[in-house]
């Protein structure tokens, strides 16, 4: 994969992760994976989800039997998703306290 960049739809920067980011590792615990391409929504989207477009860029080299070898040209697909974001607010008191 040559790129991955995606517009989140909730008027921020676009984020572009050269390479597309580093993949999710099975082998690993939660606290040691790492997050190199992410973006985080700040608030909620009010009256309908937030519209994420993204495009990925993939880019391959072949190699045959006696030699032969080459780069294919690059492939480019974008897509789009809608992407609800939430919120819930509380209130947590000790108990006994009124």
């Amino acid at each position: 994969m040559r790129s991955v960049s995606f517009d989140p739809g909730d008027g921020t920067a676009p984020v572009t992760c050269p390479n597309g980011g580093t993949p999710y590792d099975p082998a690993l615990s939660y606290d040691q994976q790492v997050a190199d391409c992410w973006h985080v929504y700040a608030r909620p989207s009010s009256t309908s989800p937030f519209q994420l477009r993204a495009t990925v860029t993939w880019t391959a080299t072949w190699t045959g039997s006696g030699g032969t070898g080459g780069v294919l040209p690059a492939l480019t697909l974008n897509g789009s998703a809608a992407v609800p974001v939430q919120e819930v607010q509380t209130v947590n008191e000790r108990p006994g306290r009124r």
